[in-house]
């Protein structure tokens, strides 16, 4: 319920989006460096070939083949 009522006000939502514009500029992040954004954070300039992609239960880093 408090999430809903949180993400209903306009001035929380409002203030967390200038939080991120005032982050993207302090670290040079341009527009085109966000994807994968959602209330977990987002990647920048990720270099890998894979990804390990586990339940939020598992609290050990898997072993990488």
């Amino acid at each position: 319920m408090a999430d809903k009522l949180l993400g209903e006000n306009p001035e929380i939502i409002s203030a967390w989006f200038k939080l991120v514009e005032d982050t993207k500029a302090k670290y040079g992040v341009h527009d085109y460096d966000v994807y994968n954004f959602d209330e977990t954070g987002f990647q920048i300039g990720v270099i890998g070939l894979m990804k390990v992609v586990i339940g939020a239960e598992r609290r050990t880093r898997p072993a990488l083949v």
